[in-house]
This record gives structure tokens, sequence and C-alpha cells, in this order.
């Protein structure tokens, strides 16, 4: 058979017209149901059910993408595939066009279907087309003919029949489709055509044979929509071959707005900007438009991506019968759509409206920004001030723009809205200069702005910004002579700086000046915060005598001061910090929980809420470092709730929460929970925000297997993990324990050891390392065993070398690391127990009682640990030939990876069970592998990474078998890339780790 899918076709023209694919050579992301449902329908075909599927979706959305995905999986399979496409021709229409192709194809595949039959010569290139006497009739005996040499080809295999761009079919093109939709009925063909979905005018030609044939019992009609976020992200970030930063995949993945060629486009060209060619296409269908409506549209542009009927109207010079017109023409060829709410409307792809935007002439943007800004002088509905100050800016009225972008500000604030309102603030700070008088003008001095900026960027979950502003209010307020506005500049730049683990001014030196400035001055509510920031700032710097001090004086400060004022949040800010120092020494939860409560309440009646949510947050952490974890969730909700309410659930505490409440049901075995809470909903947040969020979320998605997922997260997270010791812990072992569960141990130990390099920056000698140790230390008995296996002495003495400097690392924190009173907690124990059962597998003889001993350790309160424990107990116990008691822990764990949906670890407990001949619940005696002996040789080399033409090589068979053996390979294993396939293989036993792999010697400044 020919390799009908690889002859030269030409393209097709319009919108999107022949351009590079980047996307055609990676991995397929997402699509699998889609994919599922065709494929379901190509073995109902091939078992005598035919079917016609209409494959419809907006331009670029990937249709094309989806049916190439489908012919080569019929095509491995021994399918007889045939292509065919149609072409934008307008006027010049060549009929019979994908058909033309088809016959060519089949001709040169089964030459005896076409020459016994003269009816299809027409269809051949460079035939000679007589003219007919009865065009009917010789019409219907060249349909008839055409499926009589289809149905011949499908008496031997099933006939796949592939055709794009039904759009633009020839009139012929699309009656011949719909004879041979309604002649199929028990033949083995199936036929796949795409269309564009968004082409389909009131008037379009195909909408009358889409309306004949989709009465058809054989015809299913699947819908392509958009890409959801995390699938655009996934593109964007595997076009950009790790290029690009998560703020630009973010950012490409949004404007694409699930639009896979619109993202190729923009990966091309990551800048900010539009891409011109890309533009230069999008303008092509506006451009075929009528003039009013394109003038309509240049308008609309000024107004953004969504605009309502009265705010065109207002500031269109169209009569009211002329703007319709110009409406519903726009509405009929999509580029634009109705709202739900009705009166408004929207550009129907965000990159409609920037390209028409950025062809409009610099006096004419200018022209319509001012005309829109008078039209909204008067607004006064929720945005309208934002509204007014963008379009004042774009047209050049700066004092109207400083104007409107402060009461914008204000509107914002009072919405709980602080990145808006962030927004605004430094919009005006941008102006301020360039405005004469700006004080009198807007009634508000540029030190207040800038403070406000810092509040208010704090709460919006970007601290780096609070630094910036901090500062800059120190330097405006120092030129003043004020010593006591200085110092409270300066507290309050030493809390913005207490919010990151790195940064480059230490925030008790910060602390200590503000002191220095008010030490000798009469009780006041900015002493007071001086002292409570100084105390915090001491408590940073493990100073824990000198923070109580701090706080009780800051207590008996703001106790002196009468009145209900910020004092008190002051009093409670301190509170909150003499109770840490309390819970540190003392360990009295009760007692401790209660005066974190009593400080709660009294930042609340203050008004204060960032110091209400750092004492419910302290609240939390106690009860989480004992591991009374109902409590503490239910103490998450609720500060949870609090943080929403008062817009600041993005704020440093707010934050924190979160983090914690992902983190925490993750522990608890709460895994949906967990996922729920990591996702970020509702519009972009901050780096930061998406950092630390993320970052915890990875745990479910490892351990739920979905790894390619977790790898290109991680990829990305790595790029912003150097500042935050808890994102470095989980980042580290999350990364562990993919590579772990995709077989390949040494990578593992390099995602501990870049953990440990940069936490000693951060946060040296942290309790965190044990964690971290002894899931470096695990990896290093998984080479150590891979290299027994291979008896290379010299791998696993290197295995075990660096295992043992992980385990001295270990040592070295739980000695001279925190907590203060030297004991460590429920978790700590958990992790400690678990890296000396892990040093007993490292050196070959895994001792199943410290896995017991770890087993019971995490029964405080994390299932998923525990059941892994169970695993490797077991594993010991069967090497000591206690058959029965390991079947019982493996079975348990087995029920636990069920209800957690732990893929990995419920696939290496059946594995386990599978290899000793034990059988039970949720695992059962070893099955065949799936694989025939040549795709497993492929596979193993895939692993290796060998590309497919040194696979062929290695083996002796062409590149094309290798693709077609792998092609089987994935479809077996219900795997999307080479990647997952390898990634499941492992799991699933069918390929054992690799054990030759050589560690670079230990870091010892690890």
């Amino acid at each position: 058979m020919n390799a009908v899918t690889n002859s030269v076709r030409p393209g097709p023209r319009g919108m999107i017209a022949d351009m590079s694919r980047l996307g055609s050579g990676i991995a397929l992301v997402g699509r699998r149901a889609e994919l599922t449902a065709l494929r379901d329908t190509l073995r109902r075909a091939r078992d005598g059910q035919p079917a016609v599927v209409l494959l419809s979706g907006d331009a670029g959305i990937g249709k094309s993408r989806v049916l190439t995905e489908l012919i080569d999986s019929a095509e491995s399979d021994g399918d007889t595939v045939f292509l065919g496409r149609c072409l934008d021709t307008a006027e010049a229409a060549l009929p019979y066009l994908p058909f033309v192709e088809i016959i060519r194809q089949l001709a040169d595949h089964a030459p005896q279907a076409v020459e016994n039959r003269p009816e299809l010569q027409p269809l051949l290139p460079h035939s000679h087309r007589s003219s007919a006497s009865g065009r009917e009739l010789d019409q219907l005996q060249m349909f008839n003919a055409v499926l009589d040499a289809l149905n011949d080809l499908a008496a031997d295999r099933c006939v796949v029949i592939g055709i794009e761009d039904l759009h633009w079919a020839d009139r012929s093109s699309r009656d011949l489709f719909a004879f041979l939709a309604s002649r199929l009925s028990h033949q083995r063909i199936l036929v796949v055509a795409t269309y564009r979905s968004d082409d389909m005018h009131r008037r379009h030609p195909l909408r009358w044979t889409l309306a004949e044939v989709v009465r058809l019992r054989t015809v299913e009609r699947l819908q392509l929509e958009p890409f959801d976020q995390d699938d655009s992200r996934a593109l964007v970030r595997s076009l950009a071959e790790e290029s690009l930063d998560e703020d630009a995949v973010t950012r490409i993945a949004e404007a694409s707005e699930g639009n896979a060629f619109l993202a190729e486009e923009l990966v091309s060209n990551p800048s900010t900007g539009i891409p011109r060619e890309l533009a230069d296409l999008l303008l092509a269908r506006v451009e075929w438009l009528a003039a009013p409506t394109q003038q309509v549209l240049r308008l609309a542009s000024v107004i953004g991506r969504e605009f309502s009927h009265r705010l065109l109207s207002e500031a269109s010079e169209s009569t009211q019968s002329e703007l319709d017109s110009a409406l519903r023409e726009a509405i009929t060829h999509n580029v634009l759509t109705v709202c739900q709410s009705g009166d408004v409307y929207q550009f129907r792809h965000a990159l409609f409206r920037e390209a028409v935007y950025n062809d409009l002439l610099p006096g004419e943007r200018i022209r319509l920004h001012r005309r829109l800004a008078t039209a909204l002088t008067d607004a006064r509905y929720p945005g309208a001030a934002a509204e007014l100050a963008h379009h004042h800016l774009e047209g050049g009225d700066h004092v109207a723009a400083l104007n409107a972008s402060v009461r914008a500000a204000t509107e914002a604030k009072e919405l709980a809205a602080p990145a808006e309102t962030l927004l605004h603030l430094e919009r005006a700070l941008r102006l301020w200069s360039s405005v004469s008088d700006a004080d009198n003008q807007t009634g508000i001095s540029k030190v207040d702005l800038t403070v406000w900026a810092g509040r208010v960027a704090e709460a919006a979950g970007e601290p780096d910004r609070a630094i910036a502003h901090g500062r800059t209010a120190i330097e405006l307020v120092d030129h003043l002579g004020d010593p006591i506005r200085s110092a409270a500049m300066r507290y309050q730049y030493a809390r913005y700086l207490l919010r990151l683990d790195w940064v480059e001014q230490s925030a008790y030196e910060v602390a200590e000046q503000a002191w220095a400035l008010v030490a000798e001055t009469p009780p006041s509510a900015v002493k007071a915060w001086v002292l409570a920031v100084f105390a915090l700032a001491a408590r940073g710097e493990h100073r824990l005598t000198e923070a109580a001090e701090h706080a009780s004086a800051a207590i008996a400060t703001a106790q002196a001061v009468d009145g209900v004022g910020d004092h008190q949040a002051a009093w409670a800010d301190a509170l909150t910090t003499r109770t840490f120092v309390k819970d540190r020494v003392e360990r009295n939860t009760d007692e401790v929980l209660e005066q974190f409560y009593e400080a709660a309440e009294l930042a609340r009646s203050a008004g204060d809420g960032a110091v209400e949510l750092r004492a419910r947050y302290q609240a939390v952490l106690t009860l989480h470092d004992v591991a009374r974890f109902d409590e503490a969730l239910v103490a998450i909700d609720a500060g949870l709730e609090r943080a929403t309410a008062t817009g600041a659930q993005w704020s440093a505490f707010g934050l924190e929460l979160r983090v914690l409440q992902v983190l925490t049901r993750f522990m608890v075995g709460d895994w949906d929970g967990s996922e729920a809470a990591a996702e970020l909903m509702g519009g972009a947040v901050s780096g930061t925000v998406f950092t630390r969020i993320s970052a915890p979320g990875l745990l479910v998605t490892v351990n739920r297997g979905r790894f390619d997922v977790a790898a290109s997260r991680l990829a990305n997270l790595r790029e912003r993990w150097h500042s935050d010791q808890q994102v470095l812990t989980v980042v580290g072992l999350a990364g562990a324990e993919l590579e772990s569960w995709r077989g390949r141990p040494a990578e593992a130990v390099t995602s501990i050891d870049t953990a440990l390099r940069q936490l000693d920056k951060v946060a040296p000698k942290h309790l965190v390392t044990v964690s971290l140790c002894a899931s470096g230390v695990a990896a290093c008995a998984d080479l150590a065993d891979a290299a027994r296996a291979a008896r290379d002495g010299a791998a696993e003495r290197a295995a075990i070398t660096h295992g043992e400097a992980l385990l001295a690392t270990a040592a070295d924190s739980m000695e001279h690391g925190q907590p203060v009173s030297g004991t460590l907690g429920p978790e700590g124990r958990a992790w400690w127990a678990r890296l000396k059962a892990e040093e007993s597998r490292l050196h070959g003889a895994s001792d199943p009682e410290l896995w017991r001993e770890t087993a019971e350790a995490f029964e405080y309160g994390e299932p998923f640990r525990t059941a892994w424990a169970w695993w490797r107990q077991a594993e010991a116990l069967l090497n000591r030939g206690e058959r029965q008691s390991a079947s019982e822990l493996l079975r348990a764990a087995a029920d636990v990876a069920d209800r957690l949906g732990a893929k990995p670890l419920h696939t290496a407990i059946s594995t386990v069970m599978g290899r000793s001949g034990l059988s039970g619940t949720g695992a059962t005696t070893a099955a065949p592998s799936p694989l025939t002996p040549r795709e497993s040789s492929v596979l193993e080399l895939v692993a290796r990474g060998l590309t497919n033409r040194q696979i062929g090589a290695q083996l002796y068979i062409s590149e094309k078998t290798v693709s077609v053996h792998l092609s089987r390979v994935m479809a077996k294993l219900a795997a999307g890339s080479r990647t997952e396939a390898v990634n499941t293989a492992y799991q699933r036993g069918l390929l054992l780790p690799r054990g030759a792999e050589r560690l670079p010697k230990p870091d010892k400044s690890a």
C-alpha cells in the first residue's frame, strides 16, 4: 500500500492560509475525548457500521491535527486511508477537487478499481473530459462509480476517507459528499469531513448540504471547542520548547483563547504585540465588509473587546439605522457576537479587536479615544472611571487621566479589588510628574498615593511591588524632616520585607532604624507599630527572647494610647508574635490557640484585616503542627472566608492560608479538595500567587500520574522557586517523586540536590531538609538496586556514597535546625522514620521493621504516605518470604491508592503482587504484556532517548516501521505521546528502571 497520506496536496487559502506550522512536530495536546470518540466510531466502521463524522470548529482550532492523528492511527492499524482537501478558489471553482485527490490516490493504491470504471476517468488528473449529452445521468453514474470503487476496497479492509475544509467545497463536491453519506449502510467505510463552524453564516452554501445529511442515521457531529486554560498553557509550552517564562506562557495562552493556530503564531513572535502576519490574516476578514461597517468596528476596537450598544451609539457619528446595519453585517460574518446580556457585543476573538485597533492611524486613534472620553464624562456606572482614565490617557489629556485614575482607584478600593486598585494607582503615579500642581488637582499627595500603592500591592499578592513602593515612600518622607512619619514609613517597609524569604535588605535593620526615630517619643500608634514590627523582625532572625520583649513593649505602648484606632492593630500584631514565641517554648496548644483567636478578634475590631489574617494563620499553623487537621481545615476555611470578604485573598496571609489548604487536604487524603483549592479561577493573578499555589498542587498532579502536566509545570516553576523555602521544598519533592515514578532515579536525585543547594541560600539547616533528603535517599536506593541487578559495582558504590551524603545533610539539619524547642512534630518524626527506612534499602537490606515504624509514624494523618510505607514494608517482607503479611499490607495499600486515585502507587503495588504471584483487592496475578517483543524493543530504545531513525538503525528496520510500532504501542497503552507511553510502561512494570546510570559526585554544599 502506498503511503497516500504523504502525497503532495495544496493547502487552503483564506483567513488562515498556507503557513509553516510550528505545532506539527509536537505531541498532541488535549483532544483525548474527541479522539476516543473518533476511534470508537472507526472500530464500529471496521465491524460494518459505516459513519460520516462532521468535524467542526473555528478556524485554527485544530481540526486538521485531530484528523491527522486519526488517519495515522488508522493507517498504522492497516486500514486503507485517503485524504482530499478543498481549496478557497472563490469564483474559479474547481469541480470535485477533494475527490480528484482521493481518486488519484485510489488509482495509485488499486489501479484496477479505477481502470475498470470509465466513469471515474474525469476525476483523474490530465484525463480528457468529454462533454456529456445528459449531465445529470453522467453525474449519477460517476457518483455510483465512486461508491462502487470504495465498496470494493472496503470488502478487504476498512476504508477511511478524510475531507478537509468542506466549507470551501464546490457544488459538485458537496453533491458527491451528500450522495456518499446517503448510500452508506453496511460497508466498512468511515468518512470524516472537517469544516469551519465560524464560516457558517446564514447564506453559506454548505448549510443546505449539512441540513440534508445530518438527518441520516450514519452521520455524527463532533464539535472541537477551544482548549481550556490548562491545555492552552500546555500547548504554548510545547510550542515554545521551554524558551518562554510562565508569564509569557500565560499571556499567550490567554490571548489565543484556546485556538491552536493563534497560539502557534503568537509563540513564533512572543513579543507583547500581535505579529504583523497574523494581523494581516485577521484583517482580511474585516476588509471584506462594507466601509461603514469597518468604521464602526474601528470605533468598537477603541472601546475594547466588549462594548455596550449605548456607548457605541453615543460615540458613533452614524445614524441608528446605519449603526444597526453595520452591526448586523459584522455579526453575520462572525467578526462580532452578541453577549447573553443582549445589549452588549464583543469581538469574536480578542485578536480581531487588537488587529483592528493596531491598524488605526495615530491621529484617528487619538480622535476616537477623545470621542469616547466625551461620551463617558458623566457616566457613573461601576468601572466608568477606569474607562474614562484610559481614554483620557490615550487621547493625550494627562490632567483628566490623572484625576480619573485616582477616582478609579477609589472605586476599585470600595469594591475590595486590590489588583485593580493597584493598576489605577500606579498609572496615577506615572502621570504625576507630567501634571503641574498634581496635589491640588487630585486632592492627595504623592506620598499618600505611594503609601496607598504599597499597601494595595501587598494585598494583591505583589510583595516585590509593595517593597518598591515602600522604599520610594521612605525617600519621599525623609525629605520632609518628620521623624515620626519616617518611622511609620520604615515599619511599613519592614513588614513588606518580611513577606519574602530572600531579600537584599534585612527587615530587622529597617525596624531598628525606625525604633531609633521613636524610642524617646511618648506612646503613640506609630511607636506601638514600630515595636510590633521590631518584634516580628527579631522573630524572623530567631531572636525569640528579644522578640517577646519587643512584643510586650508594643502591647504596653498600645495600652497607653486612648481610644479605638490603629494602635489596637499593633497590639493584636504584637500579641500574635508573643504568642508564637510562647508556643515554641511552652507548647501549650489550647492556651496558645485562645490567644491567637483573641488577637484575631482585636485586629478585626480595629479594622485591620492583614493582622487578623496573620493571627488566624498562626492558629492554623499551630493546629497543623500537632496534627489536629480537622480543626485546622475548619480554621482555614473560616480564615479564607474573611480574606475573600475583605478583598485580601492574595495578601500575604490570605495566600498562606490558601497554600495550607492545598497542602493539608493533600496530606489528609482529600485530593479532590486539594486540586480544587489549587485551581486559580476568576482572572489573572500575580507571579507570586501563581507560584505559591501551583507548587503544592503538584503533589496531587504527580501522584495521580498526570506526568506530562506535572513535568511542564515543574519546568516553569523552577524559574520562580529561588526565593521561597516552601516552594523550594515542594518543587524539589514533587520533582523527585515524578522522576521516581517515571523510572528515572538519577533525575530524581538531581531534583533533590538542586532544591537543597537553593534551600541552603534561603533557609539554611531548615528541618524541611529531612523530607527532601529522605526522598533523595529513596532515589539513590533505586539506583543502587538497579546497579546490583546489573552487577555494576561502581554504579552501586556511587549511589550509596551519594545517599550517605544526603543522610549526613539531614542529620546536620536535625542537630542545628529549627524548631528551637528541640522536638520534632508528628510530620517531622514521620519523615525521619522514612529516612532511616530508606537508609536500609540503600544498603540492599530493606528492613520491614523500619518500614512498619514509618507507616505508624505517618498514621498521624497522612494516608498516602502510610500506604507508601506499607508498600515498601511488604516488599521487604516478601524478600524474607513472609507472603501472607505482605499480601495483607499490599491489599490495604491498594485500597488507599484506589480511594485517592493514586495511579502510580497502585501500579507499583500491582506490579509487586503480580511478580510475587499474589492476588487480592486492587491487584492481580501477573498478566502477559500487551506489547509484542518487537514493540517492547522499540519502546526500550525510546526510553533511552533514541530517535526513530536511530531505533531503526539499531533494530535493522525502516524508520516508517518504527513509527508504526510506536503508534501501536501508544494505542495499546492509551498514551498520547512517546513520553507518556514510556511513563505508562514504567508504571505497569513493562519497562525496568534504568540501572547503568552514573551519579555525579556528591555536592558537599547540599
